[in-house]
């Protein structure tokens, strides 16, 4: 029996250069404002 492995990976907003437009009216993050990272 061999060994598995399952890797998972999530993308998340990079928050490093936040704009003035990286935050919506709400207090919620737009997301498409943001360039996405792997979640480090």
């Amino acid at each position: 029996m061999g060994l598995k492995i399952i890797v998972l990976a999530k993308q998340v907003p990079d928050t490093r250069n936040v704009g003035k437009d990286a935050m919506k009216a709400d207090g919620t993050v737009n997301r498409a404002a943001l360039p996405a990272i792997f979640n480090p």
